[in-house]
């Protein structure tokens, strides 16, 4: 039961992380796209 509490925790922050970076990453493509010279 610890070992799958433990999994799951892992899922959970993996899944935290990977949406925080998206995030970042869609935020920058944005200001690029916006600050860019046109």
């Amino acid at each position: 039961m610890q070992r799958q509490g433990s999994i799951g925790g892992n899922a959970a922050i993996r899944i935290r992380v990977t949406g925080s970076v998206l995030l970042v990453a869609h935020l920058a493509f944005v200001a690029w796209l916006t600050l860019r010279p046109l």
